[in-house]
């Protein structure tokens, strides 16, 4: 799963990656070498305290994910747009909390992974904020183009 979101994601960074960074070979690679140097250096210890909060974001973005795609498909979006809402919210201020207690406390890695996982919340939000904008516009323009559709 790692490495289909890590090519996924070279190409939101970047406009156009090298082919490289899009091989499923040199993301697998990468998988492996990241977790197998956690493993052997007993480090995955010292990111193990902001796994619950990326699990929990985890959920959040899946929740908003299924609220675009149910507003798409115009279907009622209420019942996990209010939830998606609301984790969201909590596990983003979640995060900014624990960041100052990690700059507190001079832990680098956890800093980043934590800045790395409020960039990419941040991202994935505006892309869904953008997304839902786009379809509302849209239908929109279809019930002053077609007044007769719904």
């Amino acid at each position: 799963l790692t490495r289909y979101l890590l090519e996924e994601l070279w190409e939101v960074l970047l406009k156009r990656p090298p082919a490289w960074l899009k091989s499923r070979h040199f993301n697998t690679a990468l998988v492996v070498v990241v977790v197998a140097w956690l493993a052997f250096t007993n480090r995955y210890g010292v990111i193990w305290p902001i796994f619950g909060s990326a699990n929990q974001l985890l959920a959040a973005l899946t929740l908003i994910a299924a609220t675009a795609w149910l507003l798409q498909k115009a279907r009622k979006i209420w019942f996990v747009a209010i939830p998606a809402v609301f984790m969201s919210c909590t596990t983003i201020i979640a995060l900014f909390l624990l960041l100052k207690r990690y700059i507190t406390a001079s832990n680098w890695t956890l800093t980043v992974m934590d800045v790395l996982l409020i960039c990419l919340a941040g991202g994935v939000v505006a892309m869904t904020a953008r997304r839902i904008a786009e379809l509302r516009s849209g239908r929109r323009r279809a019930a002053i183009d077609d007044p007769g559709a719904k």
